[in-house]
């Protein structure tokens, strides 16, 4: 984006409407330090002693993300019918929608909201009420740069139970709190897009009625008919 467009997006507050949380970005771990930053998390992750209490259940946070996804496809699929430039992240969800469909399905099925109030919760400052399963997926996220594989996966998995073991219930509500998780940061990611793509499009309409007002300005002014031509000539009786 050049520098006169920058210019214009500041214009319209780009920086104002950003989401309250920000997608995960963190420092990206080899595997051997993000098997120490497991096991520092497990010594670091103390339960709430009242399992039941929690800030926001997973059935909440995936219908919010749902309808969000949902809003951003039809936006930047409507732009592309027109022919509009699209950010690589908008082309993406346009090619793997039915994907991200499919993996909040698989959640919402796996994690009915009963099942996520019954998980341990963490009594951390930040994090009280949050499922300790989820916030291990979230650390486990940010530090892979959304980028997973099953080695990474088994060794923060491992090393973090070698600390503070899970229970079953958490163990089999793994893989599920990893999609939830990453369909989250999706989300955020794609709220991001949406705003650069929609202050694109202000900032394109702001610097076409600049130019055309310009343009106005610049055009030379219409000649004015002769007099004679005005005034007819005075015929003798």
């Amino acid at each position: 984006m050049g520098l006169v467009a920058r210019s214009i997006l500041s214009l319209f507050g780009a920086n104002r409407d950003r989401p309250a949380e920000a997608p995960l970005r963190a420092e990206l771990l080899s595997l051997e330090r993000l098997g120490e930053e497991a096991r520092a998390l497990a010594a670091r992750f103390t339960i709430d002693a009242q399992p039941r209490r929690t800030n926001r259940g997973a059935v909440q946070r995936l219908k919010r993300v749902s309808r969000s996804l949902s809003e951003s496809y039809r936006t930047f699929l409507a732009a592309a019918h027109r022919g509009a430039f699209l950010t690589p992240a908008a082309e993406w969800l346009l090619d793997n929608f039915p994907l991200v469909a499919t993996a909040i399905r698989d959640v919402r099925q796996s994690l009915p909201g009963g099942y996520y109030r019954e998980l341990p919760k963490l009594a951390v400052r930040g994090r009280v009420g949050q499922a300790r399963v989820y916030a291990m997926a979230l650390e486990l996220l940010s530090h892979s740069d959304n980028r997973l594989d099953r080695e990474q996966i088994v060794r923060f998995l491992n090393c973090y139970q070698s600390v503070a073991p899970l229970t079953i219930g958490e163990l089999w509500a793994w893989p599920s709190m990893l999609k939830l998780a990453l369909v989250e940061n999706l989300e955020l990611l794609t709220t991001e897009a949406l705003q650069s793509h929609l202050l694109r499009i202000q900032a394109d309409d702001f610097l076409a009625r600049h130019q055309n007002a310009g343009a106005a300005a610049r055009a030379p002014p219409r000649a004015a008919a002769p007099t004679g031509a005005l005034v007819r000539p005075h015929q003798p009786a």
